[in-house]
């Protein structure tokens, strides 16, 4: 009976194992691309209406060969843009945007340099501008991922180099204030590596992440730490928010049987080189994955390095209010001479090129996916040898219909755009007391908008109210006590620069009307 049954087990073995190397299928509903380019060359074409940047086959900007489907179809797409701010012209020769071993490399080179805005001194048609690249792709909720190489940092007399994974909505909402003047606000989340939020007066560098939620002066951010200095406590860098205040990170540092937690700020200096408390720093290449977890109840924010024999893993401790509208990507490389008091005149001189490394970019519609799960995913595509996987359904990766520069009554009164649209988004029957956000999303493209709330309101007892507010995108509403119905009537109007409603053969404002009833 034994010699039979190691007989059947020999006979299966070919099979075991041609089963134990079929290699893991693909993914499905992800986008993934391990930056495999030829090369990040370009060309600026002025001819075109309106002008924009494109690269040649196999360039980071041109058409590449995309898989998009599990089963292993593919098509040519082109997802990365050069950003708005860079498409009209050349990149400084100082500032370098190129391939690596490990993917895309951003460089600052060794001389001295000017401050990120400030004119160009060679008679460029541009001031400086930072090295940065876009996505055409956007969505609203979701993880964001991306393993980065951060780099070592220039002492903080001598530059601010800001290292970022970033993620910005091509829409910007106009808010109607109280004296009649119009403010602007956008949607933004940031992993930033040595932002300096306190301006001149801060003299040590920190990690940071943070969000624009609101009117100008309403955002936040929250910084991981101050490694040069003691832990912060006491000192809040964030900015109250309907009188909620923003929140700080957790830190966990492990290596073999140590596991400690450590204040935010030392896990920054840690990723820096810097021993604390006599722990091991990690030396060389040293990697960390970073997270940006967006879900309708909140931003949350990760930071995961290890490979270099530990473990670090910074977690913002709470969630922060979500973004609204659909966001897309960027990664970056800033750069602000010496302690932000040069303004635009030369700074320190670097003594060596400063780079900043990226290994891959990974979206999963799933705001859950936690650093782990995204390494093992990014595994099992690279296991079937696939560079760039695209395989949500209906996802678009390039732009929609035009750049993201200008605006509705640029390039032929409209001729490059598309119609307004309104996604509303809200309950119809709520009880008494309870608290909602109504959404009126606009098309997911690059334009300013103003939106228009008018809120008809009639109570059990006959009595009726009437309100108009200009909350952009998203009202705060709660259904009082003794209210019978509310018909909401919502208006969208796209603006030019002057914050004039855009009418011409192609956008006119929309309207929507619906009504919330009490629920028995």
């Amino acid at each position: 009976m034994t010699r039979l049954l190691w007989l059947a087990i020999l006979a299966a073995a070919p099979f075991l194992c041609l089963r134990a190397q079929t290699p893991a299928a693909l993914p499905e509903n992800v986008l993934f691309d391990d930056f495999d380019y030829a090369s990040t060359e370009w060309e600026q074409m002025m001819t075109g209406t309106p002008p924009a940047a494109r690269g040649p086959y196999g360039s980071l900007y041109g058409p590449n060969e995309w898989v998009v489907s599990a089963s292993g179809e593919t098509a040519e797409r082109r997802l990365w843009y050069r950003y708005a701010w860079q498409e009209g012209g050349p990149p400084q020769p100082e500032r370098q945007l190129k391939t690596s071993t490990n993917g895309l490399l951003f460089s600052m080179m060794p001389g001295r340099h000017l401050a990120d805005g400030c004119p160009d001194t060679t008679g460029g048609p541009l001031p400086v501008l930072p090295q940065q690249i876009a996505s055409g792709f956007s969505a609203r909720r979701g993880t964001w991922a991306s393993h980065v190489n951060l780099g070592t940092l220039p002492s903080p007399e001598r530059a601010a180099m800001i290292n970022a994974f970033w993620l910005l909505s091509p829409t910007v909402g106009v808010v109607r204030q109280p004296d009649g003047s119009d403010v602007r606000i956008t949607n933004e989340v940031d992993h930033e590596w040595n932002n300096r939020f306190l301006g001149s007066s801060q003299a040590y560098l920190f990690s940071s992440t943070g969000s624009t939620l609101g009117t100008q002066g309403l955002g936040r951010k929250a910084p991981m730490g101050t490694p040069l200095a003691p832990p912060p406590l006491g000192i809040n860098y964030d900015r109250e928010i309907d009188g909620a205040v923003a929140d700080s990170w957790s830190c966990l540092y492990t290596r073999g049987e140590t596991r400690l937690s450590l204040a935010p700020e030392a896990c920054s200096a840690l990723l820096q080189g810097r021993r604390v408390r006599g722990l091991p720093a990690p030396e060389g290449e040293v990697f960390a994955t970073w997270l940006i977890h967006i879900g309708d109840d909140g931003t949350r924010f990760t930071l995961v390095s290890d490979g270099w024999g530990g473990r670090l893993e910074m977690e913002s401790s709470r969630l922060s209010p979500p973004t609204q509208l659909e966001v897309f990507t960027l990664f970056s490389q800033h750069f602000s001479p010496g302690d932000h008091t040069t303004g635009c005149g030369l700074g320190p001189a670097l003594q060596r090129e400063y780079p900043f490394e990226v290994d891959w970019f990974l979206y999963s519609p799933r705001p859950d996916l936690e650093r782990d799960e995204a390494v093992r995913v990014v595994s099992q595509i690279r296991s079937r040898g696939v560079s760039r996987l695209a395989t949500i359904p209906g996802a678009r990766l390039e732009r929609p219909e035009r750049p993201l520069v200008g605006h509705a009554s640029d390039w032929g009164f409209g001729a490059w755009t598309t119609p307004l649209s309104l996604d509303v988004r809200a309950p119809r029957h709520m009880a008494w007391g309870e608290t909602a956000t109504l959404l009126a999303l606009p098309p997911a493209r690059h334009g300013a908008f103003r939106t228009t709330w008018t809120l008809a309101t009639r109570y059990e007892d006959g009595r009726y109210e009437r309100e108009t507010r200009t909350e952009a995108f998203a009202l705060p509403f709660t259904f009082a006590s003794g209210v019978r119905t509310t018909l909401v009537h919502v208006r969208l109007e796209e603006v030019n620069e002057s914050n004039q409603t855009v009418r011409n053969e192609t956008v006119q404002p929309v309207e929507h009307v619906f009504m919330i009833h009490r629920r028995d």
